[in-house]
């Protein structure tokens, strides 16, 4: 993953995460290609934003499909609990 990829998903900005590879304060590990490329070596990183990314999209589904079938009122109520079970699996 590139460094502003990785600056991206952690909500920093690249002249932050690159003043932090250059002053060695990056908290991941990095390495500079010799076409000057910073890539971030740490691939768990991106799964862990595209998995949560995943359930954020899945929860707004479910909250679309209860407010459609239930209505406003019960549907809130609903989506809260269906929230409450997935995010509590989820860990």
């Amino acid at each position: 993953m590139k460094l502003s990829e990785w600056a991206k998903i952690n909500g920093i900005s690249y002249g932050t995460s690159y003043r932090w590879f250059k002053e060695g304060k990056l908290p991941v590990e990095a390495i500079q290609t010799k076409s000057g490329t910073i890539l971030i070596k740490d691939a768990q990183i991106k799964y862990e934003y595209e998995e949560t990314h995943a359930l954020e999209n899945m929860l707004g589904l479910i909250n679309y499909f209860c407010m459609k079938l239930f209505g406003p009122e019960i549907g809130s109520k609903k989506y809260k609990q269906v929230e409450i079970i997935i995010r509590g699996i989820d860990g």
